[in-house]
């Protein structure tokens, strides 16, 4: 049982054990993710290499204040989108309410449903019509 634990131990310690499938999988898998999980993905790595190695990095983190390093979004739309400039450009980032979303999802079948059962009323009709 402990060389079991020692082998599983090594594993982690060893950044080369599993290259091979990260090299091979993670890409492809990365893209399927929504723009919302990339992004939190990505801030999962940056906080685990600024806060959990010693670098210039993670020493200049411990410097700055909570206001220094806080990201508010600029504003919010009627939909409760929250928008975010993240001061590269030009570029603002749109990141889409959940419930928004749920909620459009939610119309969005109800009203495709609705015009099938139209079509196939309309359908129907125009067999029985026939007949």
């Amino acid at each position: 049982d402990d060389d079991a634990d020692a082998d599983s131990e090594s594993d982690h310690d060893d950044p080369d054990a599993n290259a091979e499938i990260i090299s091979i999988r993670t890409p492809a898998r990365y893209m399927t993710l929504s723009p919302t999980d990339r992004c939190r993905l990505l801030l999962a790595l940056y906080e685990k290499v600024a806060f959990d190695f010693e670098s210039a990095l993670s020493r200049q983190i411990a410097r700055m204040g909570p206001e220094e390093l806080r990201l508010d979004p600029v504003g919010y739309d009627a939909r409760l989108n929250a928008y975010w400039h993240f001061g590269d450009g030009e570029r603002l980032y749109r990141e889409p309410d959940p419930a928004a979303q749920a909620r459009a999802r939610k119309r969005d079948e109800a009203e495709r449903r609705k015009a099938e059962r139209e079509a196939s009323d309309k359908a129907r009709k125009e067999q029985q019509r026939r007949r």
